[in-house]
């Protein structure tokens, strides 16, 4: 399947590099608190990527609640 690619990720040098090494660290990390808060670092970017407004944040982050509450799969991090 195909995924969307921003514009801007291609068009924002600093953006693009803020998400790639944001990504190593998530790779290269096994403290969790660390973990939990370069996850939230890269939603926040993702957020920013697809110039999402505080509704449509606060929407994901409710869908994505209800779903990890409903997952039995194992190193999901509560947001």
């Amino acid at each position: 399947g195909s995924y969307p690619v921003a514009k801007r990720l291609l068009n924002s040098p600093d953006l693009s590099s803020a998400i790639v090494t944001n990504v190593s660290r998530l790779l290269h990390t096994t403290d969790k608190a660390t973990l939990v808060q370069f996850e939230k670092e890269n939603d926040r970017l993702c957020y920013q990527l697809f110039d999402l407004t505080e509704d449509d944040i606060q929407e994901i982050e409710s869908t994505l609640s209800i779903h990890s509450s409903h997952s039995s799969l194992k190193g999901i991090s509560d947001k």
